[in-house]
Protein backbone atom coordinates (compact mmCIF):
# COMPACT_ATOMS: atom_id res chain seq x y z
CA UNK A 1 0.00 0.00 0.00
CA UNK A 2 2.79 2.34 0.34
CA UNK A 3 4.57 1.99 -2.62
CA UNK A 4 1.21 2.67 -4.26
CA UNK A 5 1.06 5.76 -2.80
CA UNK A 6 4.44 6.84 -3.37
CA UNK A 7 4.15 5.66 -7.45
CA UNK A 8 0.90 7.94 -7.24
CA UNK A 9 2.60 11.25 -5.88
CA UNK A 10 5.39 10.89 -8.20
CA UNK A 11 3.15 9.99 -11.36
CA UNK A 12 1.28 13.37 -10.41
CA UNK A 13 4.05 15.16 -9.96
CA UNK A 14 5.18 14.25 -13.33
CA UNK A 15 1.96 15.01 -15.02
CA UNK A 16 1.68 18.63 -13.26
CA UNK A 17 5.16 19.38 -14.72
CA UNK A 18 4.84 17.45 -18.19
CA UNK A 19 3.64 20.56 -20.46
CA UNK A 20 5.90 23.53 -18.35
CA UNK A 21 9.54 22.00 -18.67
CA UNK A 22 11.38 19.41 -21.00
CA UNK A 23 10.44 16.11 -22.05
CA UNK A 24 12.86 14.37 -19.48
CA UNK A 25 12.80 16.52 -16.00
CA UNK A 26 8.98 15.81 -14.86
CA UNK A 27 10.12 12.08 -14.58
CA UNK A 28 12.91 13.18 -12.71
CA UNK A 29 11.39 15.64 -10.59
CA UNK A 30 8.66 12.71 -9.88
CA UNK A 31 11.02 10.52 -8.77
CA UNK A 32 12.98 13.06 -6.73
CA UNK A 33 9.96 13.81 -4.66
CA UNK A 34 8.73 10.37 -4.00
CA UNK A 35 12.21 9.64 -2.67
CA UNK A 36 12.52 12.57 -0.40
CA UNK A 37 9.35 11.26 0.66
CA UNK A 38 10.66 7.91 1.30
CA UNK A 39 13.47 9.27 3.22
CA UNK A 40 11.20 11.27 5.29
CA UNK A 41 9.00 8.44 6.47
CA UNK A 42 12.65 6.38 7.10
CA UNK A 43 14.05 8.40 9.60
CA UNK A 44 10.22 9.48 11.00
CA UNK A 45 10.09 5.39 11.64
CA UNK A 46 13.71 4.93 13.02
CA UNK A 47 12.92 7.90 15.51
CA UNK A 48 9.80 6.22 17.06
CA UNK A 49 11.94 2.82 16.98
CA UNK A 50 14.05 4.41 19.01
CA UNK A 51 11.29 6.14 21.32
CA UNK A 52 9.49 2.89 21.74
CA UNK A 53 13.02 1.21 22.49
CA UNK A 54 13.98 3.73 25.31
CA UNK A 55 10.51 3.74 26.59
CA UNK A 56 10.33 0.10 27.28
CA UNK A 57 13.88 -0.06 28.41
CA UNK A 58 13.18 2.44 31.34
CA UNK A 59 9.81 0.52 31.99
CA UNK A 60 11.60 -2.73 32.90
CA UNK A 61 12.94 -2.38 36.29
CA UNK A 62 16.78 -3.20 36.93
CA UNK A 63 16.22 -6.92 38.70
CA UNK A 64 13.66 -7.97 35.89
CA UNK A 65 16.25 -6.60 33.45
CA UNK A 66 18.75 -8.98 34.96
CA UNK A 67 17.58 -12.23 35.61
CA UNK A 68 19.87 -14.88 37.22
CA UNK A 69 21.37 -17.64 35.37
CA UNK A 70 19.46 -21.17 36.29
CA UNK A 71 22.02 -22.86 38.51
CA UNK A 72 22.41 -26.86 37.20
CA UNK A 73 20.41 -29.60 38.81
CA UNK A 74 22.72 -32.15 40.88
CA UNK A 75 21.40 -35.75 40.60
Amino acid sequence: MGLAVLVSVSTRRSEELTGSVGPSRPATEGFSLTLTIAAGLLVLGAALIAVLLAKDSAAQPESAAREPSPKPVRR
